[in-house]
């Protein structure tokens, strides 16, 4: 089982609860990434900020919009269409650095 974002805007702490942690912010029907302490995840969605779903459930289908990417377009499109056209995003977490990756990798080699 895992869990998705229920609210707008969820904070997540990632990583060991006796050790270093990362926060990372969650739009509503994002996936819970793996890391989360167990305390954290019951706090949660008792809550109500995050809800259990069946792992079948937690994908959720992305429609890339048509034509070239632009600033418009919502993280998770970027990262579908980084996936189909094979551009190398990892460790880009914003919507700009993604688009910039995405942008310079459309650019012909001098």
């Amino acid at each position: 089982m895992g869990y998705i974002a229920n609210k707008p805007f969820v904070k997540v702490s990632i990583g060991a609860s006796d050790g270093n942690r990362v926060a990372s912010i969650l739009r509503e029907g994002q996936t819970v990434p793996e890391g989360v302490a167990d305390e954290l995840l019951k706090s949660l969605e008792m809550r109500g900020l995050i809800a259990k779903v069946k792992d079948e459930d937690t994908t959720i289908e992305v429609v890339i919009p048509a034509g070239d990417p632009t600033d418009q377009w919502k993280g998770a499109e970027l990262d579908a269409y980084a996936a189909r056209e094979g551009v190398d995003i990892k460790g880009k977490t914003s919507k700009a650095d993604k688009l910039a990756a995405i942008l310079a990798a459309k650019q012909p080699a001098a």
